[in-house]
């Protein structure tokens, strides 16, 4: 199947679970940046197990947006397997793709994602894991 159709098809067909899945976030997709500096995130779709409690809270009218999004976040972290071209600015450093006693992306790597970037990356999972186009809580 080509690239592009491939693209198209995102949330409208079935993902393996166990698929990794590479993603450059839309802010990166600048012609002005260079490709070896376009932040590139490698992810897994939800469990079922996650996909269920995603739906439980987000679709829960008393659940918050802070809950919501501490959720969204401790899923994210959960289904990140690798990435790339992640630079520290200030020391112009790449970070590397480190992994914590469970095999997860340590967290204090994990935070120093910024989080517009990780919530691009969030709806990207949304959509590989059959959720399609998610609206957010307000």
């Amino acid at each position: 199947m080509k690239p592009e159709i491939k693209e198209k098809l995102i949330g409208k067909m079935a993902f393996s679970t166990d698929a990794e899945v590479k993603y450059v976030p839309e802010i990166y997709k600048d012609d002005e940046i260079p490709e070896e500096y376009r932040f590139t995130v490698y992810v897994k779709p939800l469990s079922t197990k996650q996909k269920n409690e995603y739906k439980n809270i987000s679709y829960n009218e008393k659940a918050n947006i802070q809950e919501i999004d501490k959720k969204s976040n401790a899923f994210l972290h959960d289904n990140i397997v690798n990435f790339e071209n992640f630079y520290d600015l200030s020391t112009e450093e790449q970070i590397e793709f480190e992994k914590d006693e469970n095999g997860k992306l340590k967290r204090s790597i994990f935070e120093k994602i910024p989080e517009q970037v990780k919530a691009d990356i969030f709806e990207f999972v949304l959509k590989i894991s059959g959720f399609g186009v998610v609206e957010k809580k307000q």
